[in-house]
C-alpha cells in the first residue's frame, strides 16, 4: 500500500512540477467568456455538448461562487491528481501478475507516463475545465482494464466508465482501444483471439459514443438548443477536411513538440525492437503485425469521430487526439511485454524515454510560459482599451455603450510564432474579442463587427502592430475600434 501511495506521490509531484505555470490564473479566450457569463451560464455550454460531468461542476462551483482564479488552481492540482492515477493504474496493471526485474517496472513507470503526460495532454490544462478532462483519462485508463477482464459484467462495467467519460470530454475515448489492445498483448497471442478483442472493444467504444449522441439530441431537444457538433454532414467534406488537417498534426505536432525529436524517438524504439528480435523472426513476426495494427488503428480512433462532425463546425486539434503522442509510451509497454532477451536494450530503453521525458516535461514548462506571456498582454490590451474609454467618458459625460470593432490590413491573431493554443489571442477571433473585453474589465458593453461602410469610413489602410489612439474614433455612446 505505501509503495502504491509512493508512486502516485511521485508522479504527481513530478506532474505539479513541470506544469507549475499552468496554476499561475491566466485565461485563454474560452476562459474569458466564463469570466464574462459565470461558471452556471457556462455551463449550460457544457450540457448542450454531452459533457454532463463538466455541467455538474460548473454548476456547484457556480452556487458555491468560487472565484474563477480559484477554480483555475483547483482544476490543475485535480488534473495531476487523475493523471497520477491514470499513470498507476495501467502501471499496476502491468504488474500485478508477473513480478517484474526492477529496471522492467522503471520502463513501464515511464512509459505509461508517457503516455498520460504526453505533449498533447498539454493543452488540456490550458482549459479551466482541464480536472473534468482528465477525469475522463482515467475512467478510460480503468476502461481498457476492466474490458481485458474476460466476463460480462467487466465488459458493461467497462461500457459504462466509457460513457461517464463522453460526459467529461468525448475526445479522450480515443485512447482506449489502443490502450486495450496494448494491455491485451502477450508474445504467445494469437490473431483469431486479437480479432475478437478488437472486435469486442470497437463495439464497446462505439455504443459509448451513439449512447453520448443521443444524450446530446435529448438534451438539446429539451433545452431548445442546437450543438455545434452535431448537424448536417457532408461525409467527403469531412473526409477532405480532417486528411488535411490531421496530416498536417503529424508534421507539426501543432508546436507541442519539435517533430524531429519526437520521430527520432520513435524510430530508434521501432528500429531497435526490429534489430533484436529479426533473428527470431518466425516468433516475432506476429508482433511486427501487432505493432502496424496499433499504429494505424491510433490514427484512425482519434480522428473517425469527427468524420461524423456537423460539416459546418468540424475542426480537428491536439487536444482531440492525445493518443497521437501517446503512441510512444504504448510501444514502450510493449517493449517490456515482448521480453526481448537483452538487458543492454532496455536500459537503452530507460534512458531514451527518461530524456523524451525531460524534453517533454521542459515543453510543457515552456509552451505554459508562452500561455501566461500571452494572457497579460491580451490583459493589458483589454485594460487599455478600457482606459481609453474611462477617458473619453470622463471628458464628454457620455457613457459608451456600443463597441464596433474590425481588424486592420495585417491583423495579429497570435503575438508569437508557436502555433499551440497557449498563443491564440484576445484579438483572434470575434467572440475571443468580445467575452475578453467585458469579462476582463467587467463591463456589459454591446459588441458587434463595424460595417464595411464605417472601415472605410474611419480606418480605411490604416496598420499598426500595438495599440495606438489612431484605433480609436469615440460618437457619442459608440466606440468604432480598429484591432491591430
Amino acid at each position: 500500500m505505501k509503495k502504491n501511495f509512493l508512486i502516485v506521490f511521485l508522479v504527481f509531484l513530478f506532474g505539479t512540477i513541470i506544469t507549475f505555470l499552468t496554476l499561475l490564473p491566466s485565461y485563454n479566450i474560452d476562459g474569458y467568456c466564463n469570466l464574462k457569463i459565470g461558471f452556471i451560464d457556462y455551463s449550460t455550454i457544457f450540457l448542450a455538448s454531452g459533457r454532463f460531468v463538466s455541467t455538474i461542476f460548473y454548476c456547484l462551483f457556480g452556487l458555491l461562487h468560487f472565484s474563477f482564479e480559484i477554480v483555475s488552481i483547483f482544476s490543475i492540482l485535480l488534473s495531476n491528481l487523475f493523471l497520477s492515477l491514470s499513470v498507476f493504474v495501467i502501471y499496476h496493471f502491468i504488474n500485478k501478475d508477473k513480478n517484474y526485474k526492477l529496471f522492467f517496472k522503471a520502463l513501464i513507470l515511464v512509459g505509461s507516463l508517457l503516455i498520460f503526460y504526453n505533449p498533447f495532454i498539454l493543452e488540456f490544462l490550458l482549459f479551466e475545465e482541464s480536472f473534468s478532462m482528465c477525469f475522463g483519462i482515467l475512467l478510460v485508463s480503468l476502461a481498457a482494464c476492466y474490458i481485458n477482464k474476460n466476463s460480462k459484467k467487466n465488459l458493461l462495467i467497462s461500457l459504462f466508465l466509457l460513457f461517464v467519460a463522453t460526459g467529461c470530454y468525448q475526445g479522450v475515448l480515443c485512447l482506449f482501444i489502443p490502450l486495450a489492445i496494448v494491455l491485451y498483448y502477450s508474445c504467445n497471442f494469437d490473431f483469431k483471439d486479437v480479432f475478437k478483442f478488437l472486435l469486442k472493444c470497437i463495439v464497446v467504444y462505439a455504443v459509448a459514443y451513439i449512447l453520448s449522441y443521443l444524450f446530446v439530441l435529448l438534451v438539446n431537444f429539451l433545452l431548445n438548443t442546437q450543438s455545434e457538433k452535431v448537424g448536417s454532414i457532408d461525409f467527403k467534406t469531412n473526409f477532405l477536411f480532417l486528411y488535411k488537417n490531421v496530416k498536417n498534426l503529424l508534421i507539426t505536432f501543432s508546436d507541442y513538440i519539435d517533430y524531429k525529436i519526437f520521430y527520432i524517438v520513435f524510430f530508434v524504439i521501432l528500429i531497435s525492437i526490429l534489430l533484436l528480435t529479426i533473428k527470431n523472426f518466425k516468433y516475432y513476426y506476429k508482433t511486427y503485425i501487432y505493432i502496424i495494427l496499433l499504429l494505424i488503428g491510433n490514427i484512425v480512433v482519434c480522428v473517425g469521430p469527427y468524420i461524423l462532425m456537423d460539416s459546418n463546425n468540424v475542426y480537428i486539434c491536439a487536444r482531440m487526439c492525445i493518443g497521437l503522442t501517446a503512441i510512444i509510451g504504448m510501444l514502450l509497454l510493449l517493449v517490456v511485454k515482448m521480453e526481448i532477451n537483452s538487458n543492454v536494450f532496455y536500459y537503452i530503453m530507460i534512458f531514451i524515454s527518461i530524456c523524451f521525458l525531460l524534453i517533454v516535461g521542459i515543453n510543457y514548462y515552456s509552451i505554459s510560459y508562452d500561455g501566461y506571456s500571452r494572457f497579460v498582454k491580451d490583459k493589458q490590451y483589454a485594460i487599455g482599451v478600457q482606459n481609453r474609454i474611462s477617458q473619453y467618458e470622463k471628458e464628454n459625460n457620455i457613457k459608451i455603450k456600443n463597441i464596433y470593432f474590425h481588424r486592420d490590413i495585417n491583423p495579429t491573431y497570435k503575438y508569437d510564432l508557436n502555433d499551440t493554443a497557449y498563443t491564440v489571442t484576445i484579438l483572434s477571433n470575434n467572440w475571443g474579442f468580445e467575452c475578453g473585453i467585458n469579462g476582463i474589465n467587467k463591463k456589459q458593453y454591446i459588441i458587434k463587427n463595424m460595417s464595411e461602410e464605417d472601415y472605410l469610413k474611419y480606418f480605411d489602410g490604416l496598420n499598426f502592430d500595438e495599440l495606438n489612439v489612431k484605433q480609436f474614433v469615440f460618437k457619442k455612446d459608440s466606440l468604432y475600434l480598429l484591432l491591430y
